[in-house]
């Protein structure tokens, strides 16, 4: 059996749902890298508020993501659409969501939006991490089940549980998107120390996160809808991809402009 974390954690006279806990660390730890990125370039109580208005609009997409997409199950379970405690946050919608309230806040409290969404570079993998390891505890985005451990390579498949309290061996879901995130961390924290592709690591990561959660789709277990071959979050994962290429296309256009209007 696989070391996955319990689904509640004890801390002290609490006791608290382990996956809302991690998640919670996920999103700290990102504010913070994020501000402290930021320090001497905005106005730090600025920054803050479009952050606070990035995680609303982000918390409020992820669920509403969440619920479209299992919206067979919702439809039986109305109750159940507003109890985030239970999981259930779809990262797609989660980032689409951050982005829009964080423009608008930008706009409203006049700072730049391309700093603030530079300063997420690392926040972007620290989240994802954590929400892995969250997955790990509710037993969300499990991989599916394999003929027999010894036909695969140790690293790819372990003994798991699904949310049906089934084990059996699986592929390491949890576990690979976990590695992912930490590749990407150390990518984001080679971008910033280096100074490369300045204004548009934030792009790059989100990029490459989508296109490895698109390949880890083809090892989940967990139900999904699926269109033409793909999973649903497949396909939304396609489409950050776009939605990347289209934040680094624009923020080249950008810098080339500002080049030109200095010359």
């Amino acid at each position: 059996m696989c070391f996955l974390p319990s689904p509640f954690t004890t801390i002290g006279w609490f006791t608290v749902n382990t996956y809302s806990l991690l998640v919670a660390l996920g999103i700290l730890s990102g504010a913070g890298s994020a501000l402290f990125g930021l320090r001497g370039k905005v106005k730090l109580g600025a920054a803050v508020d479009c952050m606070i208005a990035g995680l609303i609009g982000g918390v409020i997409c992820a669920r509403l993501f969440h619920v479209i997409l299992n919206w067979p199950y919702f439809t039986d379970h109305t109750g159940e659409i507003t109890q985030l405690r239970a999981g259930g946050l779809d990262w797609h919608g989660a980032v689409i969501g951050m982005l829009l309230l964080m423009f608008i806040a930008a706009k409203i409290q006049r700072i730049s939006f391309s700093l603030l969404v530079e300063s997420l570079t690392s926040a972007l993998p620290l989240i994802a991490f954590f929400t892995w390891w969250g997955c790990g505890a509710a037993k969300c985005a499990y991989g599916a089940e394999v003929a027999n451990l010894a036909y695969y390579p140790a690293w790819l498949v372990w003994e798991a549980s699904d949310i049906f309290n089934i084990i059996a061996p699986r592929y390491r879901t949890q576990a690979l998107g976990m590695i992912l995130a930490l590749v990407l961390l150390s990518l984001s924290a080679m971008l910033r120390w280096r100074g490369w592709l300045a204004g548009q690591g934030f792009w790059l990561i989100l990029i490459l996160l989508s296109l490895g959660m698109f390949l880890l789709g083809f090892l989940r277990g967990d139900a999904a809808f699926i269109q033409s071959g793909f999973r649903a979050d497949q396909w939304l994962a396609a489409g950050l991809v776009i939605i990347g290429a289209a934040g680094i296309i624009i923020g080249v256009l950008q810098s080339a402009r500002q080049k030109t209007k200095v010359v």
